[in-house]
């Protein structure tokens, strides 16, 4: 078609001005009918039948035909204003339409239906007559639809828009004839930003409305995660409150933003909340434990305490008041509540593991073929649950770091009820039971901590101990026993000097005597109490120090949200730092791939929706921008799930996290860190249903969306990572699916200081999606996506770490794998999904086959090579290596009974 023309279908049945249908004609078979609005000369009467002629031509090159007998052909050229011409069309060539210019576009419905009634809205899809490249047509595409819109049109949501070259919405049907006039005059004059159109009536009544998008809040609440506002009180939450889209569940947006400096007032009642912070500077992992490099930590005031740090990520309990003060800093990116950690679930005992009873702790080790000078190395179990150690593990150390929270040096309350065996229970006795005689050592920590697990890091690379909350304890312990021996000695002074009283044993010296006898007895029960205490601690600083001279860890703990799940994570970077090649390090990892999408940014088309899939061409982007969720029956963190279905099997609330990193200028980290307190491009998650439609007439309807704002979990020399995340409750039948909106940054400079020749370039932006059930049917995603990295983006931290042994469960497909010399696969160790083998049992036998190598005399340098560069080595039954994830293109079928 030329340009300044369009092409209007009608699927219903249309009536226009100045055009009546005719009477008696017969019903088309499987074609249209179309009216030609055209310009057509209203003085010149041969004119316009000349017109009428060329006309008829170029319809019957499009196997179309005028259907005007000859009268009301003369009738039209002796009646200056009518402004149609009528036809018929076989449906399917309707497109071939060629039309010259004086023709402005044309009108299609269905014959036999019931035409639209004035007043109505209609569905009414919009052909664009275009061309260029991607950016042209998009360009054209938002301005058509922008005058469109000022008719009345409300556009559908997640359709497939033909590579740009279509809209489909809802129109009033007395604005369709406007608009394909006005419209197609605005394309034919000199701007030729807009698009000829050719509208699709549906015929059947509808009506789309716009999609409501959260107003992001202002001032330091874009510092706060939405499941963490609560802490900042009622004020907080009511700054976000307001328009919310559909189905959203824990992402409050307000009708208008909160001005940036709002006054929050905390949450009631004001005690004490242990959260996480994390500065928005980079940050040395060398740094000590304390506060020196916080100029502001002095000014919360009374009762803010340091429990833990690694680099930038501090682990504090404060009040809501000094929260609030902490999150204004300028160099704090993140104010949260602390992230969970994922596990392993252990499964049952294996018959031929017996439970140890008694076992013997001496000097040497009873490992079989062990050298005779050898005596047993240390090996340090990390778990939060030790359920039972006394009975199962009687001769191992326990060493809870939950104790040094509180004053009275009392452990945190075990997770989880009854006398149950806890999983890191279930690995020390397997593991003393395999190395009988080896020194084990229990360490706890919180599962909602990884600063406390940083601390068992420090202590095992030797050196000075950093006294953190140790030091506070200490000195609270050294403090109440010099009160309690001053008041010791002032009351047997007092009680000398009542027995040596002149005056004799009065009523009053009697009374007194009495009160400094039991005043006394109290004394010494708080001091043989405090001096237990003391006792305590300096058990619990030996049993630190003991921590230099590990050999073997088993970690059945992870962090999958709040970290970067890219290997840069602090955690992980500083547990290879801290390893040095002088500890096997074995990680325990549940599986998330089935939860976990990763790739790089993409938006090959440009209409800020990213898609997932990095092979697709931009003309068929439109369902690569779609991430199914899938339903199945399974355990929680992703885990495989059997029979999965895209369809909704239960309700359920998930939770989705977006994680990306942008690479930065490093000039701009070290001296103008205040242009990266937002992210360079602007990322949105939202969760939408498949609503009417069958293939590119599907329509999609949005659920649940985020406010867009994100926070900085690492800044980097070079990069920084943000993270997003979305609440939702799914509870309504159909499918549903993850959508991003935004595009990757286009250079490593913010927008508002322009592009430098140095930066002038398309960085690559990881990016991946985690999806976790927190209630309900599991939930996970339909397709893993392709990783960038060499390291799988489904590990959590700090499994990703080099120099940590990661063991996970996989279902076992193939079992070799070739490697080069100097590249790892993690994980390291792949357990079958099926069997009687279990994650957790096979790292403990892991760890007593280091055992066993080492009393043979290996090293381990030797052993860490051994393990890294060959593999394989682990006698433990049905272990497999992992193997490349093979993809499933977007938009294919899925398998039977699973999504992947």
């Amino acid at each position: 078609m030329m340009n300044g023309t369009a092409l209007v279908c009608l699927l219903g049945s249309l009536v226009l001005p100045h055009q009546a249908p005719p009477a008696g004609r017969p019903a088309a078979l499987g074609g249209y009918e179309f009216d030609l609005l055209g310009r057509f000369n209203p003085d010149n009467r041969e004119q316009r039948l000349e017109q009428y002629k060329a006309i008829r031509l170029e319809v019957e090159r499009a196997g179309a035909k005028l259907s005007w007998s000859e009268e009301e052909v003369r009738q039209f050229a002796s009646e200056r204003g009518l402004s149609f011409v009528h036809g018929v069309v076989p449906k399917g060539r309707e497109n071939e339409l060629t039309l010259p210019a004086v023709v402005l576009g044309a009108v299609l419905w269905k014959e036999g239906a019931e035409p639209p009634a004035k007043g109505k809205v209609i569905r009414v899809e919009a052909r664009l007559i275009t061309g260029g490249d991607d950016k042209e047509l998009l360009r054209r595409f938002r301005n058509t639809r922008t005058l469109m819109q000022d008719q009345g049109f409300q556009e559908a949501y997640g359709y497939d828009h033909n590579h740009f070259q279509r809209l489909i919405g809802s129109l009033p049907a007395e604005k369709l004839a406007p608009v394909l006039r006005g419209l197609n005059k605005e394309a034919a004059g000199k701007n030729a930003d807009f698009a000829p159109v050719a509208l699709l009536i549906a015929g059947e009544e509808a009506s789309f409305s716009p999609e409501m998008k959260p107003v992001p809040p202002e001032g330091i609440l874009r510092k706060i995660p939405p499941d963490s506002r609560s802490i900042f009180g009622e004020m907080a939450a009511k700054a976000v409150e307001g328009a919310r889209a559909e189905g959203e569940a824990a992402q409050p947006a307000p009708a208008q933003p909160a001005p940036a400096q709002t006054a929050v007032q905390p949450a009631t009642p004001v005690e004490p909340v242990r959260l996480e912070v994390v500065l928005n500077r980079v940050v040395p992992l060398t740094v000590g434990e304390d506060t020196r490099d916080l100029p502001w930590w002095n000014g919360l005031g009374e009762g803010a305490i340091l429990e833990g740090r690694i680099g930038p990520l501090l682990s504090v309990r404060v009040t809501p008041n000094q929260a609030i003060k902490i999150a204004s800093q300028s160099d704090v990116a993140v104010v949260r509540l602390p992230r969970d950690a994922v596990r392993v679930q252990a499964g049952t005992a294996k018959p031929d593991f017996p439970r140890p009873v008694g076992l013997p702790l001496d000097a040497r080790s009873n490992v079989a073929g062990a050298r005779p000078e050898f005596r047993s190395p240390l090996v340090v179990v990390v778990h939060d649950d030790f359920r039972g150690w006394e009975t199962n593990v009687p001769r191992a150390q326990l060493l809870d770091l939950t104790r040094e929270r509180n004053s009275l040096f009392k452990p945190d309350p075990v997770p989880g009820a009854g006398d149950g065996i806890g999983d890191g229970t279930r690995i020390a006795s397997i593991l003393a039971e395999r190395s009988g005689g080896t020194r084990i050592i229990l360490a706890r920590i919180d599962a909602k901590s990884p600063a406390m697990l940083g601390r068992i890091l420090q202590a095992m690379r030797g050196g000075a101990l950093q006294e953190g909350l140790l030091g506070i304890r200490t000195t609270e312990v050294s403090t109440e026993l010099a009160r309690l021996n001053g008041m010791q000695q002032r009351l047997q002074d007092e009680q000398e000097s009542l027995f040596l009283n002149a005056e004799g044993d009065t009523d009053a010296v009697v009374r007194r005597k009495g009160e400094v006898r039991e005043a006394l007895e109290k004394n010494k029960a708080d001091l043989l109490a405090a001096n237990h205490l003391d006792r305590e601690l300096r058990f619990h600083r030996g049993h630190l120090l003991e921590l230099a001279q590990t050999s073997v860890v088993l970690s059945g703990l992870a962090w999958a949200e709040g970290h970067p799940l890219d290997g840069s994570a602090v955690l992980s970077r500083y547990l290879d730092d801290a390893l040095a090649k002088k500890i096997i390090w074995f990680q325990a990892a549940p599986d998330l791939s089935a939860a976990v999408w990763s790739g790089a940014a993409r938006d090959a088309n440009h209409n800020r929706l990213l898609e997932f899939d990095a092979r697709v061409a931009p003309e068929k982007a439109h369902g690569a921008e779609f991430l199914p969720l899938a339903w199945g029956q399974g355990s929680d963190n992703g885990a495989k799930l059997a029979g999965a279905t895209r369809s909704l099997a239960a309700p359920a609330t998930i939770r989705l996290t977006l994680q990306w990193r942008e690479s930065v200028r490093a000039e701009l980290v070290q001296n103008y860190p205040q242009y990266l307190e937002e992210p360079i491009r602007t990322m949105r998650l939202l969760v939408v249903r498949k609503g009417d439609g069958e293939g590119g007439d599907t329509l999609w309807i949005p659920v649940g969306t985020a406010d867009g704002v994100a926070q900085k979990i690492l800044q980097e020399p070079h990069s920084a990572t943000w993270e997003q995340q979305l609440t939702l409750n799914l509870d309504e039948p159909g499918e549903y699916a993850v959508q991003v909106e935004g595009s990757p940054p286009r250079n490593t400079m913010p927008d508002q200081l322009g592009a430098t020749p140095g930066s002038t370039f398309t960085p690559i932006t990881p990016m991946r999606i985690l999806c976790r059930t927190l209630k309900g049917a599991p939930v996970s995603l339909a397709y893993s996506g392709v990783d960038p990295f060499d390291t799988p983006g489904w590990l959590p931290v700090p499994s990703q770490a080099r120099r940590a042994m990661t063991v996970a469960t996989r279902p076992a497909t193939q079992t070799d794998l070739a490697l080069e010399p100097d590249r790892r696969a993690k994980p390291e160790m792949v357990v079958p999904a099926t069997g009687a083998t279990q994650v957790l049992e096979v790292m403990a036998e892991a760890g007593a086959e280091v055992v066993r190598k080492m009393g043979r005399g290996d090293s381990p340098e030797l052993i860490d090579w051994v393990m890294h560069r060959r593999m394989g080595w682990l006698p433990a039954a049905g272990l497999v290596l992992p193997q490349p994830a093979k993809e499933m293109e977007l938009g294919q079928p899925t398998r039977q009974g699973n999504p992947r």
